[in-house]
């Protein structure tokens, strides 16, 4: 995830829309963060 965030900006100006920063609650409902993508 550290390595993602620091070339978030960069994968921004590559994919656009296709790559995004969620939130998801696992199976304690404590809160994550996940980067979602599209298979383009």
């Amino acid at each position: 995830m550290r390595a993602i965030r620091k070339m978030e900006l960069a994968w921004l100006k590559v994919n656009g829309s296709n790559f995004a920063l969620v939130e998801y609650r696992d199976r304690k409902s404590k809160l994550r963060h996940c980067y979602s993508l599209t298979k383009t």
